[in-house]
C-alpha cells in the first residue's frame, strides 16, 4: 500500500457491526471502494499486506464477513480471461440496521481532490484491484474516498457474467440448507460434526447443551429470509430433541414448535409489532446475546412458556380473546427477549 493511499474506519463499524480488528480493516477497505463507486477484486496477498497477516488469515476473515452477511463474493471473468473474486458490501444489512438509508445510497457525492473520474483517461495497466460500477454515492460521505487508493477501470455496465452471478447469489440465500451446512454456518467445526455424527436433530436427542456447546454458536445475518435454517439453528442451540425427550419434567415441550417457529420468523424478516418495525438483524443480535450471556437460549426457552401461560391466564380472567394467537405470541416473545437478565 502506497504512502498516499488511505481508507476510513467509521464509528458505526465499531459500534454497530461488532467486528474484530482484522475484520474491521478488511471491511473498511471494501467499503471504501464501494462508496467511491467501485468494487474490489484485490488479491489475498494485497489484503494480507495491508492487514499484516497471512493470506490464510485473510481468507478466514473474508469468509467470516460473508457469513455475517456483511459482504458477498462473486466470481467474475476478467479481460485477460482469468477468473477473479469480487467483494461487495451488502448494502441491505446497513439499511436494515438504520446505518444508511436508500436516499443515502442513491445520492452522488461531490468529487474529492485527486480522485480519477470515469471520463478521465486511465492507463492500460489500470484496474488491477477494483472494477468500477454505476453505483450512486452519498453526498454525506465524501470522506470515504481514498487518495488514488488503487488504479480504477470503469466499464459503464456490469458484465453479463456479473448479472448472472447476482441472480445466482440471490437464489443461494434462500436455498434449502442441509443440517450439517447450518451447523457449519453457526460455528460448529467439520471435525466435531464428523466426530459426533451430527446428521439431524433427531439423531442427537441424547446430546445435552454441555456436549453440544451450543452457547458458542451464533446465528449469522446471512440466514435472513431462510426460516428453516434459523429453526434448525435454534433447535440445535436449545437442545430441542434432548429436551422434548424429557417429557413433562421441564417446560420446554410446552408449545416448543410454535415458539421456535415464531422466533425464526422474527429473525428471518422485518416484522411489525404494535405498529413498530422489528428488524430481523436486531432479533438475531438479541438471540446471540441471550445465547452467550451465561444462561443461554436453552434456559430462555424453558422459562418463556411460564410467562406465556401467565399472559394467557390474565387474558382469560379479563374476558379477552386472542384472535390471532401466533402474531400475539411473536409480540410476547420479543417483549420477553428484551427483558433484563434477572426478569426471566
Amino acid at each position: 500500500m502506497k504512502n498516499s493511499q488511505y481508507f476510513y474506519i467509521h464509528g458505526w463499524m465499531i459500534n454497530e457491526l461488532e467486528l474484530d480488528s482484522k475484520e474491521m480493516i478488511a471491511y473498511a477497505m471494501i467499503y471504501s471502494y464501494y462508496r467511491s463507486g467501485a468494487e474490489t477484486n484485490a488479491s489475498l496477498k494485497y489484503f494480507a499486506d495491508v492487514m499484516h497477516c497471512s493470506e490464510r488469515t485473510v481468507s478466514t476473515v473474508l469468509s467470516g464477513l460473508g457469513k455475517k452477511g456483511l459482504i458477498s463474493k462473486v466470481l467474475v471473468r476478467g479481460r485477460d480471461g482469468r477468473n477473479r473474486n469480487i467483494y461487495r458490501i451488502n448494502y441491505q444489512i446497513l439499511a436494515d440496521k438504520g446505518i444508511m438509508t436508500t436516499e443515502d445510497n442513491n445520492k452522488k457525492a461531490e468529487k474529492p481532490e485527486n480522485f480519477t473520474s470515469y471520463n478521465e483517461k486511465i492507463s492500460e495497466d489500470a484496474g488491477k484491484n477494483c472494477i468500477r460500477t454505476n453505483e450512486k454515492i452519498s453526498a454525506n460521505n465524501t470522506n470515504i474516498y481514498n487518495n488514488n487508493f488503487d488504479n480504477i477501470s470503469s466499464p459503464s455496465n456490469l458484465s453479463e457474467t456479473v448479472k448472472y452471478e447476482e441472480k445466482k447469489e440471490e437464489k443461494e440465500l434462500t436455498k434449502k440448507m442441509s443440517y450439517q451446512e447450518v451447523l457449519k454456518e453457526i460455528g460448529i467445526s467439520e471435525s466435531r460434526i464428523s466426530l459426533f455424527k451430527l446428521n439431524s436433530e433427531k439423531d442427537i436427542k441424547n446430546m445435552s447443551q454441555l456436549v453440544r456447546e451450543g452457547e458458542t454458536c451464533t446465528i449469522p445475518y446471512s440466514f435472513k429470509g431462510n426460516k428453516k435454517a434459523i429453526e434448525t439453528a435454534l433447535k440445535y442451540m436449545t437442545c430441542y430433541s434432548y429436551n422434548i425427550d424429557q417429557g413433562d419434567k421441564i417446560h420446554y415441550c410446552d408449545n416448543a414448535d410454535m415458539i421456535i417457529s415464531c422466533m425464526a420468523e422474527l429473525a428471518s424478516e422485518t416484522t411489525k409489532i404494535k405498529g413498530q418495525p422489528v428488524k430481523y438483524c436486531d432479533v438475531i443480535d438479541r438471540l446471540n446475546e441471550i445465547n452467550q450471556d451465561g444462561r443461554g437460549l436453552e434456559d430462555w426457552i424453558n422459562t418463556f412458556p411460564i410467562f406465556w401461560k401467565k399472559i394467557l391466564k390474565e387474558k382469560e380472567q379479563n374476558g379477552e380473546e386472542i384472535r390471532y394467537k401466533k402474531p400475539f405470541m411473536k409480540a410476547c416473545i420479543w417483549d420477553y427477549m428484551n427483558r433484563p437478565y434477572g426478569l426471566w
